[in-house]
């Protein structure tokens, strides 16, 4: 007789199979399924080198026959509990070899995973530079953080001792060459454009208050539409009207 386990959902999974019913390939009304869509989770698929043989896997839904005893046993492929129970119920002998074929796959993951992070490509001095310089904008940092011992051994250690990180002073050169192409680019679009809409807004991060300019407009050749960052200033003291209109003086 079936067996079944009720889940919390009220849905029925099928345990075990007695073998007459499993491959009863006599009666032709019976099909055996044999399209694979979907592998078992990967921190399981010990149990199919030696005590399970994979028969069918279909949606989340996992068959596969002990090699034991060929019970056909279901379970699912975001877990193990259906067939690491039958193994517990009828070959309890064999849980000592499970236990070492799983201790097997989780050393063989670990050391896949060692490998692939300490199997590091080269990494060029440019990239440093801007992978660097992209974090500190955009994450509002000091510029001074690149000369920090801890940034240091960070950067060092995600890819090699003999990097070389750049300084405060190539990292001002930097923020002020890519200012100048960025102001250049913005303007150059802007005044090929009939109309704008310019828009204000005030913000608060890392405790601090800003009030910054932006500029939208749909392209007159192509209608794609563009966003601008026109300026940003710090703003000290409450939001206020007073506050904020005496703030004449941004500048792109």
């Amino acid at each position: 007789m079936d067996r079944f386990i009720t889940s919390t959902s009220v849905k029925k999974i099928r345990l075990d199979v007695e073998p007459a019913e499993a491959q009863n390939v006599d009666d032709s009304t019976t099909v055996i399924s044999t399209h694979v869509s979907l592998a078992p989770a990967p921190y399981y698929k010990y149990l199919f080198d030696e005590f399970y043989k994979l028969r069918n896997v279909e949606n989340l839904k996992v068959t596969a026959v002990c090699q034991n005893c060929s019970k056909v046993v279901s379970g699912s492929t975001k877990s193990s509990g259906n067939f690491l129970s039958h193994i517990k119920r009828k070959h309890y002998s064999l849980m000592s070899k499970v236990e070492d074929a799983r201790k097997k796959k989780d050393q063989e993951t670990s050391t896949m995973i060692q490998t692939k992070i300490y199997d590091t490509p080269k990494v060029s001095k440019e990239l440093v530079k801007d992978l660097v310089f992209n974090y500190i904008v955009e994450e509002m940092k000091p510029l001074a953080i690149c000369e920090k011992p801890s940034f240091k051994r960070l950067i060092r250690g995600l890819t090699s001792d003999s990097i070389v990180l750049p300084y405060r002073k190539a990292l001002v050169s930097e923020l002020n060459h890519k200012y100048k192409a960025y102001v250049e680019m913005s303007t150059g679009f802007i005044e090929k454009q009939s109309y704008v809409c310019v828009t204000a807004d005030i913000w608060s991060s890392n405790n601090k208050s800003y009030l910054g300019m932006t500029c939208h407009f749909i392209d007159e050749l192509n209608y794609s539409r563009y966003s601008y960052i026109l300026a940003c200033r710090r703003i000290k003291g409450n939001h206020t009207y007073l506050n904020t209109v005496n703030r004449g003086d941004l500048e792109l």
